[in-house]
């Protein structure tokens, strides 16, 4: 079964889009979602990026606190901070942004498919109610589907948690190197450590769990584990092929540089 990387999610922007240009002249647009965490007071954060006509587009038409539909993949980003330390954090990469009134209540899906990175963790915590319920753990390797990444054998790691009933089945029956394709929500969680630092991640909550057969070639050596894929490349999405009539997404955007910057390709 092949790699799945799929997210959509509906919500307000935090901030005017960042529209800059690559070496190439190619156009990269980055803004941060804020999505409402259904049944729940809290709000997810995501890092989007766009690129080439699209991130033009969001640029000339999106501002601080308009609502969007985002639907793209969840790529990691590894790079050495100025600390020395190694540092990490998850973007989507959208193929889509669509421009809509309002975000209502938001929404959060996502699709992975891919390969355990170790066998799945289960702890059992207690409830504001008293009820102790089930938790387990895994990490899932997604190889990359496109671009020179995919040719490198590039892959995402994504941090998984089931509950309940789903979290005992997937603790007794998978273990690392099991193929799985999982369905649910993606988390943001914000916290200090002992030591003061701030920390983040995302993490899938799942609500679906199918078991699937995917072999080990498919994403490298049998033996898998995340310091397996530490050197993360971060690729420019390949340019779509072109399409006979024209499908606009979003009115045409102006090409004026007065908002333009310049990053390293």
């Amino acid at each position: 079964m092949a790699s799945v990387n799929l997210v959509v999610e509906a919500g307000n922007l935090t901030k005017d889009p960042e529209l800059r240009y690559t070496r190439e002249g190619t156009a990269v647009a980055s803004f941060t979602l804020a999505v409402s965490r259904r049944g729940s007071e809290k709000t997810d954060y995501f890092s989007v990026t766009c690129w080439r006509g699209l991130a033009e587009s969001v640029a000339e038409y999106l501002k601080k606190g308009s609502a969007a539909i985002v639907s793209g993949e969840l790529h990691q980003q590894s790079w050495e901070g100025e600390d020395g330390q190694n540092k990490t954090r998850h973007v989507i990469q959208a193929s889509s942004v669509q421009f809509v009134d309002s975000a209502g209540q938001g929404m959060n899906r996502a699709i992975f498919a891919g390969n355990i990175t170790r066998d799945p963790e289960i702890k059992h915590v207690v409830t504001a109610d008293g009820e102790e319920i089930a938790v387990t753990s895994f990490g899932l390797a997604v190889n990359r589907t496109r671009g020179k990444a995919a040719q490198e054998g590039v892959a995402d790691f994504i941090e998984v948690a089931c509950w309940r009933e789903l979290g005992e089945m997937i603790a007794e029956y998978k273990h690392k190197g099991d193929g799985v394709l999982v369905e649910g929500s993606l988390r943001y969680d914000r916290w200090e450590n002992g030591e003061g630092q701030v920390r983040s991640r995302i993490t899938l909550t799942a609500d679906s769990v199918q078991f699937t057969t995917m072999p080990e070639e498919s994403y490298g050596e049998e033996d898998l584990d995340d310091e397996d894929f530490e050197d993360v490349v971060v690729d420019e999405p390949p340019k779509a092929p072109a399409r006979k009539g024209r499908t606009k997404q979003a009115p045409a955007a102006s090409r004026g540089r007065s908002r333009r910057g310049r990053v390293a390709a």
